[in-house]
């Protein structure tokens, strides 16, 4: 905005005559761009029931590429949904700095997953945003079939269970395997924002078009 500027005034004086410049600063340059924000990340892997080992083992590659994107001044979390959203057994609940010993440990937890119960993906994405309260830049990337089996089933529903958070975070998904359901993934999140991953080469071209 402007800024008004005084000049040739004496030091603790008023003179009937000082002059005022109107100088323009571009105060937006200033603040620091989205790019200068650490991300703050939860990566949901769906380990409902349906999933299949081979789509876990997709995860597992996909969580280990957006790992060696991140900075290290990055955060994220791994969180495992299912009915429920939930942290892997001896991972700390919030979120942690984006290190090389933290994707370790990550990768690990992913490694030693379990599959079981049904599918709740309003509740799975509104449990992972939960994680990113308060963050100034924060996203939400979902790895999983997008089959909703229980909860909300269509995308107006869980569109409407994600509207009620205070501050949403941005939604990504990367639909596992042939049968993932891309388009209620796209209808929730953004068309440009859910993309289908159906083999191991398709991993590296799949994160670097999400992040």
């Amino acid at each position: 905005g402007a800024v008004g500027v005084v000049l040739n005034r004496p030091l603790g004086e008023r003179a009937p005559d000082e002059t005022f410049v109107a100088v323009d600063i571009p105060t937006h340059e200033l603040a620091p761009s989205d790019e200068d924000v650490p991300l703050s990340l939860v990566l949901l892997v769906d380990t409902s029931g349906a999933t299949e080992p081979e789509e876990l083992e997709l995860a597992r590659g996909l969580v280990e590429h957006v790992l060696q994107q991140l900075a290290p001044t990055d955060r994220v979390a791994l969180r495992f949904g299912d009915l429920v959203t939930r942290a892997p057994e001896g991972e700390a609940a919030a979120l942690q700095p984006a290190s090389a010993e933290h994707a370790e440990r990550l990768l690990g937890a992913l490694g030693s997953a379990t599959l079981g119960g049904a599918t709740d993906l309003g509740t799975m994405l509104r449990g992972a945003a939960s994680v990113l309260e308060g963050a100034p830049r924060a996203a939400v990337l979902y790895l999983g079939d997008g089959q909703p089996t229980t909860g909300a089933l269509d995308a107006t529903s869980i569109r409407t269970a994600l509207s009620q958070l205070r501050r949403a975070p941005r939604f990504f998904a990367l639909g596992l395997g042939d049968d993932a359901n891309v388009d209620l993934l796209r209808a929730v999140m953004g068309e440009s924002s859910a993309r289908t991953v159906g083999s191991r080469d398709e991993l590296s071209a799949a994160v670097l078009a999400t992040l």
